[in-house]
């Protein structure tokens, strides 16, 4: 039997920053002692053109995830008001008492997902989630970290990074994307200023083997919105785009490669498996010895230019 080509599809995804500011501030004024209806009744009050924006993005881009930092969402805002025709699912993570900050998720309900929990202070903005595309699974990090410059900046990159080493503790691929807010980092050469936060992240990074894929800048000529990965090959796309409504920074396209495969072609006939008890090793061992690895290396950065 011959075998058939497996389908592949572009899962398009976008990393967003919607700063919210001016619908936050008009919510939090409103007296109404329902939130919902406040909520309702505000937005016929503001400028619209976010919302709009949103829905737009949603519905006629086919967008089947976004992620979205610095979303400045709270309790008083729904997610049936985030998206009114109820075709995605919405994991966020608010801020409980200050405004601002925030990340959301929000998934197209024919894909398979959970909550991965991480326990944090307050000070650590962060949602994961695993996704499962047949017999795979890709973990997912959203994060916005402030810009803060005070003493309290080395503890909490302290704690952040040490709950993102946890959820890279897995054997299937990992992504961390979102708003780090380090704009020193040369992701070029994978260097920053030993300043006890931006040279601690980058450090994390490294050691997870992680690559950086956003090569273009993203708000005022730095690289503020990082998209990270352990598994380069899965992204068929990434591109940087204009700002999201009123954000002062670029939204980020990627594209993730889905290698679901139909029920009807799971046939043992059509895979392919190597004996790996067959091979010779003594000529494999031979092959990896005769490689120069270090002038390999020394400019081949990633998997792709090898």
């Amino acid at each position: 039997m011959n075998k058939q080509r497996i389908p592949e599809h572009d899962i398009r995804a976008g990393l967003k920053r919607f700063m919210w500011s001016q619908y936050m501030h008009e919510i939090e004024k409103s007296p109404s002692p329902s939130r919902l209806s406040a909520g309702t009744q505000t937005l016929k009050q503001i400028e619209r053109r976010t919302v709009i924006i949103l829905y737009c993005v949603l519905y006629n881009d086919q967008i089947e995830i976004l992620f979205v930092t610095e979303s400045w969402l709270n309790s008083g805002i729904p997610n049936g008001l985030l998206d009114p025709n109820g075709k995605y699912n919405i994991v966020r993570r608010d801020r409980p008492i200050q405004r601002g900050g925030g990340v959301c998720i929000m998934i197209d309900k024919n894909f398979s997902y959970y909550e991965v929990p991480c326990e944090t202070d307050g000070a650590v903005e962060l949602i994961a989630i695993d996704i499962v595309l047949g017999l795979c699974k890709y973990r997912f990090v959203n994060v916005y970290r402030p810009p803060t410059r005070n003493t309290s900046a080395s503890t909490d990159a302290k704690e952040l990074l040490s709950c993102i080493k946890r959820l890279c503790s897995v054997r299937w691929p990992v992504t961390i994307l979102g708003d780090f807010n380090c704009p020193d980092i040369n992701w070029s050469d994978f260097s920053s200023p030993c300043d006890g936060v931006q040279d601690k992240i980058l450090g994390c990074f490294c050691e997870f083997g992680m690559t950086q894929l956003v090569n273009t800048t993203t708000c005022n000529e730095h690289i503020l919105d990082l998209l990270l990965t352990n598994e380069q090959l899965i992204y068929s796309t990434v591109y940087v785009d204009e700002p999201f409504a009123n954000s002062d920074h670029n939204t980020v396209w990627f594209s993730i490669v889905d290698h679901r495969v139909p029920n009807l072609m799971f046939n043992k006939s059509l895979l392919t498996k190597y004996c790996w008890k067959k091979a010779n090793f003594d000529g494999i061992c031979e092959r990896i010895m005769s490689i120069d690895w270090n002038a390999m290396m020394a400019v081949n950065f990633t998997a792709d230019t090898l």
